[in-house]
């Protein structure tokens, strides 16, 4: 089975959870060979059995879909997000309202349309569109979850500039956290919320990095409680839950939204656009630290058993081959 992958960025947070290292690993495991081509002619699709597209939502991407249609390839398409419902206060609000048309097309023109989470499958049956859930996944293979018990007073938040609203949402907690719990650090990376840093000592900022150098941040960190919160949307409550992975594999506690997602073994749940629900979620976690522990350990054996790569990548088999 030959596949053809094309993507907006092969070397992206998106393509390591969807694209290039699944793919990568099918290789040894389903003895699946792929390739990019950074500009596709026929001859790179006459070449291969499938066209896999990661998040297809420009001209160009309609033109290799509709090429590949014309030489009876089977395609397949993947979204990791629910890109007809960003809220404007992301930066790439404007990009995809641009783009929702070219979006729509590449979802008529997939064979199989493969989604991260059951919310994004139950909006697109509202539409009906037939799709199927392949989670977000831990690569085993890579990684190695760290000790749960050796923990530093950390709480760690990381996220773009997309999710500045979302912090907002809980702006009342956060600096409730920070003023009641000085001993404690709150690290924010990449895009930290600005409005936090006026007068406190104890938090920081954390530069962004690359995905494998961020994960290794987070184990030299150590932190003992990591955090994503979310507005409550459509969008939001489409997202995976690759934070809370990433938590579980540095060994950290996580805090996340009652969304569906989010809802699992380990995870303590704070009710969306409320402050002080997120406030008591971390503030109980912080007063509790065997429950730390408990719970980043329970969250470490989801991801090494149930959502490791090896696992969810057999589903990505049985849908590439019923294409066959």
């Amino acid at each position: 089975m030959r596949i053809l992958y094309v993507t907006p960025n092969p070397s992206d947070p998106l393509a390591f959870y969807r694209g290039s290292v699944p793919l990568s690993r099918m290789r040894k495991s389903h003895g699946i060979d792929f390739s990019y081509a950074d500009a596709v002619g026929w001859n790179h699709i006459v070449d291969h059995d499938i066209i896999f597209f990661q998040r297809p939502f420009t001209p160009q991407h309609l033109q290799v879909m509709r090429m590949a249609k014309d030489w009876g390839k089977k395609i397949v398409v993947d979204y990791d997000d629910w890109l007809h419902d960003l809220m404007q206060d992301n930066p790439a609000y404007f990009l995809y309202e641009r783009s929702k048309a070219f979006v729509s097309e590449a979802e008529s023109l997939a064979d199989v349309i493969m989604v991260a989470t059951e919310k994004m499958q139950e909006l697109y049956s509202a539409r009906g569109i037939k799709s199927v859930v392949v989670p977000n996944a831990y690569d085993t293979e890579l990684f190695t979850p760290c000790d749960a018990s050796d923990r530093s007073k950390i709480v760690l938040w990381r996220g773009s500039s997309s999710h500045l609203m979302d912090n907002f949402s809980v702006r009342s907690g956060w600096l409730e956290l920070i003023k009641q719990h000085t001993d404690w650090q709150f690290v924010f990376m990449n895009v930290p919320p600005w409005w936090l840093f006026a007068d406190f000592e104890n938090t920081h900022i954390v530069e962004g990095k690359d995905i494998i150098q961020y994960i290794k941040s987070l184990e030299e960190t150590k932190p003992a409680i990591m955090t994503h919160p979310l507005v409550d949307s459509d969008f939001n409550r489409s997202k995976s839950m690759c934070s809370w992975i990433e938590a579980s594999h540095a060994g950290a506690a996580f805090v996340g939204p009652d969304f569906k997602e989010y809802q699992r073994e380990g995870i303590t749940n704070y009710t969306a656009n409320d402050s002080e629900s997120f406030f008591n979620a971390i503030d109980g976690l912080i007063k509790n630290p065997e429950m730390i522990i408990e719970n980043a350990k329970k969250g470490q054996k989801i991801i090494t058993s149930s959502l490791s790569l090896n696992e969810i990548n057999k589903i990505r088999y049985e849908l590439f081959h019923s294409l066959m």
